[in-house]
């Protein structure tokens, strides 16, 4: 039985190119990929601006490569988030990085706000993904394949866009809502 994830009221409506990215800042969620794609993004396009909600061990060295590579003032580092804070509205791709994922929340709750998602190819994020025609699956560890799809999404026209958060959010709707979860508990406590 999956996590029941709240549908929001309204699509998200990003004013900015704004990349999100939500989770634990350690090695499995591999942040370091994102930074190297999100570099190569802003090179070209200084207009790009990141959110990264999260907390973790990793957060020093973030700072440091943001530093170093002069990106300090194209990225918001947020740390940990209550999930009603996370500025999924504001956002015009969600980013799943992660080496291994078994279900997301946070990738659920992206496609609940009918975000574009760029996400890599491990079991849980193809699981959920697979069924869905305009997000894009990217190989583990590939900063290259990583920023080619997220200026893909970024890319995309209105037309396309609203197709994308239709297609999302009625797929959360449908299989991740509140309501399946509790309906899953009933079933499975009344041994139907």
């Amino acid at each position: 039985i999956h996590n029941g994830i709240p549908l929001p009221a309204s699509v998200a409506q990003p004013t900015e190119k704004t990349i999100l990215w939500v989770g634990s800042l350690k090695g499995v969620k591999d942040p370091m990929t994102f930074l190297d794609a999100c570099r190569n993004l802003i090179k070209n396009d200084r207009e790009i601006r990141v959110i990264v909600a999260g907390a973790g061990a990793l957060r020093p060295d973030i700072e440091r490569y943001l530093q170093k590579n002069s990106l300090s003032g194209n990225f918001a580092l947020l740390g940990e988030v209550p999930y009603e804070k996370i500025p999924f509205a504001k956002a015009s791709i969600f980013v799943n990085s992660s080496i291994r994922e078994s279900s997301s929340n946070s990738l659920l709750e992206a496609l609940s706000f009918g975000i574009p998602v760029v996400a890599t190819d491990n079991p849980g994020n193809r699981d959920v993904l697979s069924g869905l025609s305009y997000h894009r699956i990217v190989p583990v560890s590939d900063p290259s394949r990583m920023a080619e799809a997220i200026m893909e999404l970024l890319a995309v026209d209105r037309m396309t866009r609203d197709r994308i958060a239709e297609e999302s959010r009625r797929y959360v709707e449908d299989n991740y809502s509140i309501g399946k979860m509790v309906d899953g508990y009933i079933r499975m406590f009344s041994g139907r």
